[in-house]
Parts: structure tokens; C-alpha cells; sequence
């Protein structure tokens, strides 16, 4: 991360179902800078995967120190299936992706996919939304159909601008605990921004 990366504490409360709030986020992100909401009970940061300061901001809220750290990302089936490498999925749930609405239908909004890449497609996919292993290509993706105000803020973002939104959980790295997905401190965040103003 770069060293002049200056994070400022503003928060502001908005809704996903406010097109003022949802027009302020989108320029927020278009910006360089990343949001905060909650999605299905959990609380998440959304920013521009393809943008280094969205992406450093984000790993700053976390109190995550890996700058090699990889993001899910949020694309609609009908963008994530034609990066998907078909015949590298196994055969009992190729069927998912014989088309947009099977795979929406069948998994949008409801969980994350880990799904091989093309590797003639990985160039045009920013780097912390893709990760490699054993020369293989792979994305996290969560298809937000089926919750309508998640949709409408991709969407937004989309007609923004902002082809791959990523997204990452709100998990205090910093915390030390051992099981980040824990928030037993009753503020995590706050002495982190505290000292970032």
C-alpha cells in the first residue's frame, strides 16, 4: 500500500433502496474510495477491483497488512459466465452453467462461486480479483440477482463505470483474535479510524 494513502473517517447512513444514497456510493467508488453495507446479515466493503486505491482503502478498514490479498467480485451471470472455463468444472454441476438464468436462478444472491477462468480472458480481469494455483485461473464471484436492492446498486455501479465491483467482508484482520469472521469487541473499527484522520 502506498504510504501518502491518506483514509478519512466520514460515514454516512444510506439505504440500497434510496436512489440519492445509491448515486452518492457509486461516485464514492467511481472515486477511488469504497462503501460499507449489509448483505443477507453480513456486513461488507464494496469498491472498484480494478482502481489500487479502492482496493488499499479497503484493505486499510479491514486492518488486513496483505497488499496480495484477493477480492470476490459481484458480476451478473450473464458477464461471469463467458469467463468461466467450462470443461475445468466438474461434470455433475456443469449443468448450472448451460445458461444466465440456470445460474442465476439456481444460485444468484445466495453464495459465493469459485469458478476456474479462461486463461485467454484472465489479462482483462484486474489482478486482485484473480487468483492462481497450480497454473490454473480462478474468481470468487456472488451473482447478486434475486435481491433486488444489491442488484440495483451493482447495476449503478455498472452504468457508472465500474465493470468489476469487489467486494470483501468486513472482518476485523486487525483484531488478532485468530477467527476474523469474530466481532466480539464492541466497536472493531473505531480505534483503527481513530487514528487515520
Amino acid at each position: 500500500m502506498s504510504p501518502e494513502l491518506v483514509v478519512r473517517k466520514e460515514f454516512r447512513e444510506g439505504r440500497l433502496d434510496s436512489e440519492g444514497d445509491i448515486s452518492e456510493a457509486v461516485e464514492i467508488i467511481r472515486n477511488g474510495g469504497i462503501v460499507a453495507a449489509q448483505f443477507r446479515g453480513v456486513f461488507g466493503i464494496w469498491g472498484d477491483g480494478s482502481n489500487s486505491e479502492s482496493i488499499a482503502k479497503a484493505l486499510i478498514a479491514k486492518g488486513d497488512t496483505d497488499p496480495a490479498r484477493k477480492f470476490s467480485c459481484m458480476l451478473f451471470a450473464d458477464d461471469f459466465l463467458p469467463l468461466i472455463d467450462r470443461f475445468s468444472v466438474h461434470e455433475s454441476i456443469r449443468h448450472l452453467l448451460d445458461s444466465v438464468e440456470s445460474l442465476e436462478q439456481r444460485l444468484g444472491a445466495m453464495c459465493f462461486i469459485r469458478a476456474p477462468i479462461n486463461k485467454d480472458v484472465v489479462g482483462g480481469i484486474p489482478e486482485p480479483l484473480i487468483s492462481e494455483e497450480g497454473g490454473n485461473f480462478y474468481m470468487h464471484n456472488l451473482d447478486p440477482y434475486g435481491h433486488w436492492p444489491m442488484t440495483g446498486f451493482i447495476r449503478a455501479l455498472n452504468a457508472g463505470g465500474v465493470e468489476f465491483v469487489a467486494v470483501t467482508s468486513l472482518n476485523d484482520h486487525a483484531a488478532g483474535n485468530g477467527n476474523p469472521a469474530s466481532f466480539s469487541r464492541p466497536d472493531p473499527l473505531q480505534k483503527r479510524f481513530k487514528d487515520t484522520r
